[in-house]
């Protein structure tokens, strides 16, 4: 009997760990959010596309699935959600296209996406 409870628990465990991971991400790049410039970098397959960014000299790297992104376009400029207190933490903003006026961002990001 003991040793069914047990595996019952590790079997929780096994399955929450990853949702509680994967929504604290999601809460620090929400609750800590800023913004900056991410460029395509091209198709990672099956529907995901890869982009790059830099946050304060650093690159980093993400992918995010597209179904409507053409993955033979690369160097597209979109609008990157990150945490500040991890950059690596990030989404692309497929509805937010950067205007051609914007050349750069600051090192440090955006507070909120110019308008």
């Amino acid at each position: 009997m003991k040793v069914n409870n047990i595996a019952k628990y590790v079997l929780v465990v096994v399955i929450l760990a990853p949702i509680v991971f994967a929504v604290n991400k999601d809460l620090s790049r929400k609750f800590n959010a800023k913004y900056t410039i991410g460029v395509t970098t091209g198709s990672e397959g099956g529907g995901w596309v890869g982009y790059s960014y830099i946050v304060n000299d650093v690159g980093y790297d993400g992918t995010r699935r597209s179904l409507k992104f053409s993955p033979d376009k690369r160097g597209g400029r979109y609008y990157v959600e990150f945490s500040s207190k991890s950059p690596g933490i990030s989404t692309i903003l497929w509805d937010q296209p950067v205007p051609d006026r914007i050349t750069e961002a600051p090192p440090e990001g955006w507070s909120a996406i110019p308008k």
